[in-house]
């Protein structure tokens, strides 16, 4: 089988309102002829996309679901029942990592972000933060993701941020962001996000969770205009992050997001391993910090 022939049995099986059993093993059997590093970034999204709601369809059909352990969700998948889609799953994955680059393109942007919340704090000036309200909260938040975002950004240029209050009663804490595409009226494209916020998140005693949370999405934001630089112009193909600005791109095209429901997707996922990394580290760094500047 061809490729061409594979992304029209893909489409077909993604475009119908009702499940085909035959057509998904089809497809499964078709998948699993082909390399995925051999296929093209279109293909690869193309297929993780339908594999991931083929997949979620049938655990909810069958009950064939665990307790989740994200605060966004209900369930997570029983990924034992579906042995064949996973596998196909883990070796897209696998060839949709991006580069030490990316990582290196944070790590020192993340200390100046660090810094400047010393040199212009937005949080520790501010009243304590159980007294605030929630759209006080949302405020800070949102002050502090537009500098994150400005600071870590390869091309500088307006991103429209808002951050909300996730209207879903989860009893877990969490935040999540809606990316879009805006253009402006030169051409230019820049990132449109909307981050939702947890009534559990913004009813903490102190900043600390929100904040942390507030940082790994404006990772998600900053990645996402990276793939508009390279719509932009502004990555040629010799530039150090072309490759994961086309992977990050191909995404927004081509696939949907990962999905939380499939555990071991979500968590070898390039973006979700970016976002969390980057959480980390700059738990640790912003602690190592603020111990540098207590000493006397």
């Amino acid at each position: 089988m061809r490729e061409r022939e594979l992304q029209k049995l893909i489409r077909a099986g993604a475009g119908g309102d009702d499940f085909d059993p035959a057509l998904h093993g089809r497809i499964v059997a078709a998948l699993k002829e082909f390399e995925p590093s051999a296929l093209s970034l279109t293909t690869r999204f193309q297929a993780a996309g339908y594999l991931q709601r083929a997949v979620t369809y049938l655990a909810h059909q069958n009950d064939y679901k665990r307790p989740s352990p994200y605060a966004q969700d209900d369930f997570v998948v029983d990924e034992e029942k579906f042995p064949e889609e996973t596998g196909i799953l883990t070796g897209i994955s696998a060839t949709l990592q991006y580069s030490n680059e990316m990582a290196n393109h944070f790590e020192g942007r993340r200390r100046s972000l660090i810094q400047s919340l010393n040199s212009k704090p937005i949080f520790s000036v501010a009243p304590p933060w159980n007294t605030l309200s929630e759209q006080a909260k949302l405020s800070l938040l949102n002050e502090f993701m537009k500098r994150s975002v400005e600071i870590h950004s390869l091309v500088k240029g307006e991103n429209r941020i808002i951050s909300l209050l996730d209207d879903q009663n989860h009893a877990r804490p969490y935040a999540r962001s809606l990316l879009q595409i805006s253009k402006r009226e030169d051409g230019i494209q820049r990132t449109g996000a909307a981050v939702k916020f947890s009534k559990k998140v913004l009813g903490s005693q102190t900043h600390r969770r929100a904040l942390i949370l507030a940082y790994h999405e404006s990772v998600h934001i900053v990645s996402h205009q990276i793939a508009l630089d390279l719509n932009n112009g502004d990555i040629p193909p010799a530039h150090p992050l072309y490759n994961d600005a086309r992977i990050r791109r191909a995404s927004l095209y081509f696939g949907p997001a990962e999905s939380s429901c499939i555990a071991s997707l979500y968590e070898s996922d390039s973006e979700e391993k970016l976002a969390y990394g980057e959480q980390e580290a700059f738990i640790r760094e912003a602690a190592a910090f603020n111990r540098s500047q207590a000493k006397p």
